[in-house]
């Protein structure tokens, strides 16, 4: 089973071989817990969050849940790598599988919460504590228990096979599995449901 991935772009940078130049590598943080801990060998999709704040003007001067849009990143592939960013982060690499795409890996950085965020055997866990002792803290990577994500129709790119510069666009439907589902109800056209919910039929999921 695939595990879904939400998480926000922070980079992106090409690889710069003279035979792959369009080719490139994504950095992104992950403030949302994915539904299954994160381990080396598990097969992934990363969708990507996009704030839509300001489309809730009545949410301005109180508190409100952080709200994002999620769209698939072209990116479907294994986890073929973790390591400790600093004693509170882990970073993982995916080895992006869709032929398609321009990206070929995706570095991930999410807060590092043993069997929750990610899952290290009872080995890596003494090997990160005792002879890796991973540096103080340099960054913050903040989960986002209250966030709110919003389903899209979303829209995925393929490289024309007659003309290497033309892309061609088809409907994707998105569908995040995080969560118990819950019909929010309609914004702007887009279903809503909670903290990366799949898409729901108006009841909760048990």
């Amino acid at each position: 089973m695939i595990n879904t991935i939400l998480a926000k772009e922070r980079a992106s940078t090409p690889i710069n071989t003279p035979t792959h130049s369009e080719k490139r590598v994504v950095y992104y943080d992950i403030p949302i817990r994915p539904r299954v801990p994160l381990h080396v060998g598990q097969e992934v999709e990363v969708m990507t969050l996009k704030s839509c704040q300001s489309l809730f003007p009545e949410d301005e001067g109180h508190h409100a849940p952080p709200r994002y849009t999620a769209h698939s990143a072209g990116i479907v592939g294994t986890v073929i790598a973790m390591a400790a960013i600093d004693e509170a982060n882990t970073e993982i690499v995916v080895r992006n599988e869709s032929p398609w795409s321009e990206v070929t890996h995706a570095y991930l950085a999410i807060q590092h919460v043993q069997d929750v965020t990610v899952y290290l055997s009872l080995w890596q866990r003494l090997l990160r504590a005792t002879i890796l002792r991973p540096i103080a803290r340099i960054r913050e990577v903040p989960l986002e228990a209250d966030a709110v994500v919003y389903e899209s129709k979303n829209r995925i790119t393929r490289r024309s096979e007659d003309h290497p510069a033309r892309i061609e666009q088809r409907s994707m439907y998105v569908e995040p599995t995080h969560g118990p589902v819950k019909q929010l109800g309609r914004r702007g056209g887009r279903r809503t449901v909670d903290r990366a919910g799949r898409a729901g039929s108006g009841e909760d999921s048990e």
